[in-house]
C-alpha cells in the first residue's frame, strides 16, 4: 500500500480522463480479486501502475506539476513506482 499523501499528490497530476481510467482500472482489479484470478489482478494492478507512472511523466514535461509536489516528491514517486513495477 502506498502512503497517501503519494497517492493524492498522483491523484491530482490526473486528467479528466486519467481518473476516468484509473477508475474502471481499480473496478477491473476488484473483479480479478473477486474471482481469485490472481494473474488477471496482477496484470490489471501493473498496468494501473504504469498508467500513473505515464500520467505524472506526461504532466511533469508539459511543466504543470501542482504547487503541492516539491521536487523531493517528485523522486519519491518515480523511486516508488520503480520499485512496485519492478
Amino acid at each position: 500500500m502506498k502512503e497517501t499523501p503519494l497517492i493524492k499528490w498522483t491523484f491530482d497530476t490526473y486528467s479528466d480522463e486519467d481518473r476516468e481510467h484509473s477508475a474502471r482500472q481499480h473496478f477491473e482489479i476488484v473483479r480479478a480479486l473477486e474471482q481469485r484470478n490472481a494473474a488477471w489482478a496482477e496484470a490489471v494492478t501493473r498496468c494501473h501502475i504504469l498508467a500513473a507512472e505515464k500520467a505524472v511523466c506526461t504532466t511533469a514535461t508539459k511543466g504543470s506539476i501542482p504547487a503541492s509536489a516539491p521536487s523531493l516528491a517528485m523522486r519519491r514517486a518515480a523511486t516508488a513506482l520503480r520499485t512496485v513495477i519492478g
